[in-house]
């Protein structure tokens, strides 16, 4: 069972890779046998976990995954149960920009409208409610 996300390996390795490509010496050591992302991510949340910070620059967390492959001694750490939050840009196309838009709109005017519902709903139930139990007695009522 994984305990770190698979988007996080996914952009993990994604850095790695990139790293290799331009950098040889880092290559050889990244194809090392024994070691995994899997391995490298728990590596990168025990080291997030023990410096007791919520947060780190990109290049933290890429310079603490390169470390555990540069170092013959990084051991296999047990997995820990958390969520990763990663920060990863996307790019819309126009489209999708305005169908996202819509999409909000509609949310909005979905949620104005129940919410006026139900608003006239207590008080048409407050109005019976008052007709029936608060009318006062008047000097051409029968008694």
């Amino acid at each position: 069972m994984s305990t770190t996300t698979d988007e996080f390996q996914r952009v993990i390795k994604a850095q790695l890779d990139k790293k290799a490509l331009s950098d040889p010496l880092f290559a050889s050591k990244y194809n090392t046998q024994g070691k995994s992302i899997q391995d490298c991510c728990n590596y990168i949340v025990a080291q997030v976990r023990a410096s007791g910070r919520c947060g780190f620059a990109d290049d933290e967390v890429i310079g603490m995954a390169m470390h555990y492959y540069d170092e013959p001694d990084t051991t296999r750490v047990e997995p820990l149960q958390c969520k990763v939050v990663v920060n990863e840009h996307l790019e819309l196309s126009e489209d999708e920009k305005d169908q996202l838009k819509q999409k909000a709109r509609d949310d909005y005017y979905r949620q104005a409208y129940a919410e006026q519902a139900a608003k006239n709903q207590r008080a048409k139930a407050k109005s019976k409610q008052l007709s029936k139990t608060d009318t006062l007695p008047t000097l051409f009522d029968d008694l």
